[in-house]
C-alpha cells in the first residue's frame, strides 16, 4: 500500500510539474517518492529461506546467507512509534554483528499467533545446531 501510494504521488507530482512548466522540484519529488516505493515493494515482498546449510535472506539488491554455526540467537525486536508499532527478528551472530530478517515480521506485537510460530520455527532450527 505505501508503495502504491508513493508511486502515485510521484507520477502525480512529474505531471503537475510537467503542465505546469516547472520541472525541477515536482521531478525531484517525483524522484524521491519513486525510490521510497521502490523500498517499500521490496521491504513488503522480503523473504527467508531455511536450508540445511543456514537461513538466506532477501535484500535491497542481493541476499545475505547466515550459516547455522554463525548464528548465535534469534529474538524480537519491537519498535514503537506515532502510527503503530512493527516487529521483526533480529539476528544475532557469534562475531557480535546483528541483523535484522525481513521475514517474519508483524505490526500488532510479537504477541500476534503467526509471529510467535514463525519465530519459534527458526528458533528451533538455531537450536538443533
Amino acid at each position: 500500500m505505501c508503495a502504491g501510494v508513493g508511486l502515485a504521488a510521484g507520477v502525480i507530482a512529474g505531471v503537475a510539474g510537467a503542465l505546469g512548466g516547472g520541472w525541477q522540484f515536482p521531478a525531484g519529488a517525483a524522484a524521491l517518492m519513486t525510490v521510497i516505493a521502490a523500498y517499500f515493494f521490496r521491504v513488503a515482498n522480503g523473504w527467508v529461506c531455511i536450508d540445511p546449510a543456514g537461513l538466506r535472506t532477501s535484500r535491497w539488491v542481493r541476499g545475505r546467507r547466515f550459516r547455522w554455526d554463525e548464528i548465535d540467537s534469534l529474538e524480537p525486536k519491537t519498535w514503537y512509534g506515532r502510527g503503530g508499532t512493527i516487529t521483526v527478528v533480529r539476528v544475532r551472530t557469534r562475531s557480535g554483528w546483528s541483523y535484522y530478517l525481513p521475514a517474519p515480521r508483524s505490526t500488532r506485537g510479537e504477541a500476534e499467533p503467526a509471529f510467535r510460530r514463525q519465530l519459534s520455527q527458526l528458533q528451533h532450527h538455531v537450536m538443533r545446531r
